[in-house]
């Protein structure tokens, strides 16, 4: 069975999410995302469980909710999903997309039988963790991570806060070490 993990927008909540946006969205990922999973369901025979925590601002600069809650789509016959909510505190949202991503990983592990392959986008401290989680409770299942970018280089213009500079060196050695 094959996951694909990412930060993609369910076509369904795009709108909502633009609407209570402040400033860009991450259009280029999104739809890169959105072309592999196009690829993956055209030449995967089997069912495809996709799983997003999407990629949005942290409010209350970007974004204007605190709390993004959990759905389920479905995009055709043995593909569906589940966008996974989380609390979208800055620094707080990493950890706690981390955990809800780690926990439904597992979920989808435990029901899956035979061979698991988990494709994930990107190499962010959130999925990195969960998939670290997952491969603990699970060896026998793959791991393919799509690299985009690397953390060291991506928003290198973003204010430079202690805090952001904190998890950023967090985000890079776990990449390293995972």
């Amino acid at each position: 069975s094959l996951c694909f993990l990412g930060g993609f927008f369910d076509k369904d909540r795009e709108a909502q999410i633009r609407a209570h946006s402040r400033g860009p969205v991450q259009d280029a990922a999104n739809a890169l995302q959105w072309l592999i999973i196009d690829g993956l369901g055209a030449n995967w025979d089997g069912p495809l469980k996709l799983v997003t925590a999407p990629f949005i601002g942290s409010f209350p600069k970007r974004y204007t909710r605190p709390l993004l809650r959990s759905w389920s789509f479905q995009r055709g016959p043995g593909l569906g999903g589940v966008s996974i909510g989380f609390m979208n505190l800055p620094i707080l949202k990493h950890f706690s997309r981390r955990r809800r991503v780690a926990r439904e990983l597992a979920k989808w592990a435990r029901v899956t039988p035979g061979n698991k392959v988990v494709v994930a986008y990107s190499l962010n401290f959130s999925f990195m963790g969960a998939l670290r989680a997952l491969k603990t409770k699970h060896p026998e299942a793959r791991v393919c991570v799509v690299v985009p970018d690397l953390p060291e280089f991506m928003n290198t213009s973003a204010t430079s806060t202690l805090a952001y500079r904190l998890l950023k060196r967090l985000e890079i050695s776990s990449m390293w070490r995972n």
